[in-house]
């Protein structure tokens, strides 16, 4: 049995689900905002229920800060809906690997642009969430955040992916907003 899928009817699905305007995000937030709990507990698996709802609440703590902070801007958005879809993939599944190397080379070999995606997942994830993971191989936090904006940039020149673009720019001001946000989920 063969299946045809219609790319065509797929993408535009797709965009109807992602705001494009600002003042879509500003909505997004708005509501994300309203549905997480005010309770300030630091326990992730008490206040969450399900992944989806661990998504959800990380996505509203973002926007939270981002708001707060009045850092209103697209790139910043795309970025806090993109940060709990890494953080909910690693919670399931450990990286190939931790050392921002690897990836480097793994991108020349496998000639993929995704690999540079998964290596700026991985040093976003050093930087803001598992920091002590710097010092395994005496390296410093600087490196993997220079490491991983350079992935992220990577992979939006081969990908032409929207969000490697904003992850590439936004990398420091994202790291800091969500180590601000864990410890809060």
């Amino acid at each position: 049995m063969t299946i045809v899928l219609n790319l065509a009817q797929a993408r535009a699905k797709r965009q109807k689900m992602a705001p494009e305007s600002l003042n879509e995000f500003l909505k997004r937030a708005t509501k994300l905002i309203g549905k997480i709990s005010t309770r300030q507990d630091s326990s992730v698996i008490a206040t969450t229920r399900s992944i989806g709802g661990l998504k959800r609440r990380m996505e509203g703590m973002i926007a939270k800060k981002i708001i707060k902070a009045k850092m209103i801007d697209k790139g910043l958005f795309l970025c806090g809906i993109y940060i709990p879809q890494i953080f909910v993939e690693y919670l399931s599944s450990s990286p190939e690997s931790w050392l921002a190397v690897d990836y480097s080379s793994w991108a020349i070999k496998r000639k993929n642009a995704f690999v540079f995606k998964k290596g700026g997942d991985v040093c976003f994830l050093i930087c803001s969430i598992f920091p002590e993971r710097t010092n395994w191989r005496t390296m410093s936090a600087d490196y993997y955040q220079k490491m991983g904006e350079s992935f992220y940039h990577q992979f939006y020149t081969e990908s032409k992916k929207e969000i490697g673009y904003h992850m590439s720019s936004n990398f420091e001001t994202m790291v800091g907003i969500t180590k601000e946000c864990v410890p809060l989920i």
